[in-house]
């Protein structure tokens, strides 16, 4: 999953103009932005299943296996697609509104 938000953070930089940044600022600022979007999608993740799941969804969420995490999120959020898009654009609209 990480490597799919990582690449939508990077897409919203490069809209936004902050490919001039140096490396080490993209680099803090796309960590930033994967990150709390990757939380988002955990928060409404675990407001859609059961507490039985919850266990489940822990182990598979903080393992390393990303198409395992993917798999699970797409069979748990079949609009995970459009949930990570909203995600994606309510950051870029939090980083617009902080920068004017």
């Amino acid at each position: 999953m990480e490597k799919e938000i990582i690449n939508k953070c990077e897409s919203v930089m490069e809209e936004m103009g902050l490919l001039a940044l140096s490396e080490e600022r993209k680099q803090e600022i796309i960590e930033k932005m994967s990150g709390l979007v990757c939380d988002r999608i955990i928060l409404k993740l675990m407001g859609r299943i059961s507490d039985v799941e919850v266990d489940e969804a822990n182990e598979i969420m903080t393992g390393e296996d990303e198409d395992r995490q993917l798999e699970f999120l797409r069979i748990k959020m079949p609009d995970f697609n459009d949930i990570l898009d909203e995600e994606i654009n309510a950051v870029k609209s939090e980083i617009l509104k902080n920068i004017d």
